[in-house]
């Protein structure tokens, strides 16, 4: 799937959360999310999306990938991968993996023209307030939950930073998906929501979005 080339790219959004980690280290060697020592979030979950991320410290990540890209595991093992960019996805990019937001009700795993309704067959697909787990899940711990594409834990888990802006005027950016701390309305595909980039809380994190030669 093709990265979208057509928007506009305002400031410098590429070297901004890398910037904002390079001032916040400066007395300290490493830095770790806020909750990475909690029980329920951090380090004890390691297949679980980390979160209590703000969007400076999701794109300071993807610049930090890209630049260390051959060192990582993901690497070794697709030795014949080559990222040519790294970055959080656009709200358009999301939602084609997603499938598509129409119509409005639909959820990642629906099929064409559908719409799941009852919250039991929600609750098998995502992990939401309605599931009573009260805290995140490994991503792949729903695999019915997957969109057409193949993508997992897109609904439900956490709210996942965007790339772009949701309120230009007042500095706000981008987050979909839902969380295992809203119900389930809020987990389907044209569900919006936003913050300031220096937000963090315990059920928003991020997806990485990576961009090959000729992909």
């Amino acid at each position: 799937m093709k990265f979208n080339e057509d928007c506009i790219q305002i400031g410098r959004w590429g070297n901004e959360g890398w910037d904002w980690f390079q001032e916040n280290s400066k007395e300290s060697k490493r830095i770790v999310p806020r909750s990475w020592s909690d029980e329920n979030f951090g380090i004890s979950n390691p297949e679980n999306p980390v979160v209590n991320i703000s969007w400076f410290e999701a794109n300071a990540y993807c610049n930090w990938l890209m630049r260390h890209w051959n060192e990582v595991a993901e690497s070794k093992a697709n030795t014949v991968l080559h990222p040519r960019l790294i970055r959080l996805p656009l709200e358009t990019e999301w939602v084609t993996a997603a499938s598509g937001e129409i119509p409005r009700n639909r959820f990642p795993w629906d099929a064409a023209g559908k719409e799941t309704i009852d919250i039991k067959e929600i609750v098998k697909r995502a992990n939401v307030s309605e599931s009573g787990i009260g805290h995140t899940t490994p991503v792949n711990a729903y695999l019915r939950g997957a969109s057409p594409y193949g993508v997992m834990d897109m609904a439900g888990n956490i709210w996942e930073w965007q790339m772009n802006y949701r309120n230009m005027k007042e500095g706000r950016l981008g987050l979909r998906g839902g969380s295992w701390n809203h119900n389930g309305v809020n987990a389907r595909v044209s569900i919006r929501n936003l913050n300031l980039p220096d937000f963090g809380f315990d059920d928003i994190g991020f997806r990485v979005a990576v961009s090959f030669p000729n992909g």
